[in-house]
């Protein structure tokens, strides 16, 4: 719970709710914060608005039925989530940790722990134009080319061969 940062999603939900009535909120994936997560849910009064999926086998498809993602983590090395949110550009919003803050728009991030800032976030694009939705995902995608390698996993076997060529020495 502490570091995927559920319990501020669902704070920023109930905000967010509150605003659009017509929000449908899904949950994606599972793992031991789920139970704890589901009792958020129904302690906001949630239930009738936010779905768990479970695991889901394509992350595609989930990506492309949704209109936003949140990343609330509060700490965070670069999850794949973002990356595969940005290449199938789906906009949202992620806290301002650790990798996200390499990849992830600066409009589109907020500090961490604070359930208003992401509420407010979210609802700004659900309200703003397509057009700078656009603009911001060509700008993250942009972001995640300059700090990637499009060969990453021949460099890798480049490295490995050098290392093991330098052991045999």
């Amino acid at each position: 719970m502490k570091q995927k940062g559920q319990d501020i999603f669902v704070s920023a939900a109930k905000r967010l709710v509150d605003r659009h009535d017509d929000l449908v909120i899904t949950g994606v994936g599972e793992g031991r914060d789920e139970e704890f997560v589901r009792k958020l849910v129904a302690k906001a009064g949630l239930q009738k608005k936010f779905f768990f999926t479970g695991q889901v086998p394509d992350v595609g498809i989930a990506l492309s039925a949704i209109d936003l993602i949140a990343i609330p983590s509060r700490f965070e090395g670069l999850p794949l989530i973002a990356l595969e949110a940005l290449a199938a550009g789906v906009p949202g919003v992620a806290s301002s940790v650790d990798g996200l803050c390499d990849v992830w728009p600066a409009d589109w991030r907020v500090d961490p722990d604070d359930p208003i800032g992401l509420a407010d976030s979210l609802a700004r694009l659900l309200e703003g134009s397509i057009d700078e939705r656009e603009r911001l995902i060509e700008s993250g995608r942009e972001m995640m080319t300059d700090r990637t390698a499009s060969d990453a996993a021949s460099r890798i076997a480049t490295n490995l061969e050098l290392a093991v060529s330098h052991a045999q020495l």
